[in-house]
């Protein structure tokens, strides 16, 4: 062999073998790729997917914030390529883009964002709920036990109504809750000033309140009942009737109620249709007389220490105060139901709703119909 033809035999044989060694030759790519043909761009091969998993299910924002959800997709192995669709349900809420949430600057509430795998039926959803960036401030009670209670040891609120204030204040996205004790006589007050924006504190609806406060559906109906003092224990006594005998020509009874509240009227009514008589003329008067407390807390205590004969409210706030005590007798009366519902101020012009007055009535009447309020209600022995 001639030496030209020797040195391009070598330079060939170079070529080819460099050639072989990267892949050029052959197509390879070093890595698991796929393509019809040589002129086709390779790419990985993508995993099969069998689901879709969100690290986050609920994601609060306040107004213009912005979060990222990030997703995870299981396969038999190989990374999965073939991407992931993400939509809201209302973007006037809040927008989504490869998993990045954009709250809206200018509406508060709730959307779904859903992460769906391209080409498949698997999806995963996450609430964001777009927080306006207020405090509800809520008028409660703080010494009816189960209802609204405030411990002065521990510094807590606790009762059904305490949870159905959060449960509101969460639906109708509300940054917090500022819970303000009310009294009986003040509450259509507050409302009205807009020291609270609503009173959710065992406060009955009656026609009366209905002409300055709007009130949503009931969430408990109780009735009144009469529990006697100690004093009263041994005479076996069962009804008003038996009791009204008993008093005939020999004492006052004294009638402990609430401030404004409705117990005492209430009485007064079920004894007139009773034909039970409040006049003795022994006593040249009534016979029953009302003593009012500032709150059921005193009355209880007025109760205890027999400055009063009778202590008279909703069966439900009597027997809060009286469980586990000894000598206090129920009597077997039972009248005038007491519808407790959530109260809102009226629309200065129209006299009306106002809207924070709609969506309390739709998210009450939503909570009645999906068991929230019976699940409260069974959790603190109301039901």
């Amino acid at each position: 062999m001639k030496k030209t033809e020797r040195l391009t035999a070598v330079t060939l044989a170079a070529i080819l073998a460099l050639t072989a060694a990267t892949g050029l030759l052959f197509g390879c790519t070093g890595g698991e790729k796929t393509g019809e043909d040589a002129g086709e761009k390779n790419t990985y091969i993508s995993g099969k997917p069998s689901g879709i998993e969100l690290d986050i299910s609920e994601l609060s924002l306040g107004m213009g914030e912005i979060a990222t959800i990030k997703a995870t997709v299981p396969t038999d192995g190989n990374y999965y390529t073939d991407g992931i669709t993400w939509t809201s349900s209302d973007e006037n809420i809040a927008t989504v883009e490869s998993g990045i949430v954009t709250a809206s600057v200018e509406n508060f509430g709730k959307t779904m964002v859903t992460a769906r795998v391209n080409g498949t039926s698997y999806s995963a959803s996450c609430l964001v709920t777009v927080t306006n960036g207020e405090t509800l401030t809520v008028g409660v009670k703080n010494d009816v036990r189960n209802f609204g209670y405030y411990d002065y040891a521990t510094r807590e609120y606790s009762g059904m109504e305490i949870d159905l204030t959060y449960a509101l204040a969460t639906e109708l996205c509300y940054d917090g809750v500022e819970l303000v004790p009310v009294d009986p006589d003040e509450r259509e007050t507050d409302l009205i000033s807009g020291d609270v924006d609503i009173i959710v504190a065992t406060y009955t609806v009656t026609e009366e309140r209905e002409e300055k406060v709007n009130f949503s559906s009931p969430y408990y109906t109780d009735s009144v009942q009469i529990l006697l003092g100690e004093q009263y224990s041994s005479l076996g006594l069962s009804s008003l009737s038996e009791l009204s005998r008993y008093l005939e020509g020999k004492k006052y009874f004294t009638v402990g109620t609430v401030e404004n509240s409705t117990a005492y009227d209430a009485f007064v009514e079920y004894c007139e249709g009773k034909g039970i008589e409040k006049y003795s003329p022994f006593l040249g008067g009534e016979i029953f007389i009302n003593r009012t407390y500032a709150d059921y807390e005193s009355l209880w205590e007025a109760l205890q220490a027999g400055e009063i004969d009778a202590f008279v409210a909703d069966h439900s706030i009597l027997q809060s105060y009286s469980s586990g005590s000894y000598g206090y007798k129920f009597l077997d009366d039972e009248f005038s139901d007491q519808d407790y519902a959530v109260g809102t101020a009226k629309d200065e012009d129209t006299g009306g709703l106002t809207k924070l007055g709609e969506k309390v009535n739709d998210t009450v009447d939503r909570f009645l119909s999906d068991g929230t309020i019976d699940a409260l209600l069974e959790k603190y022995g109301l039901a």
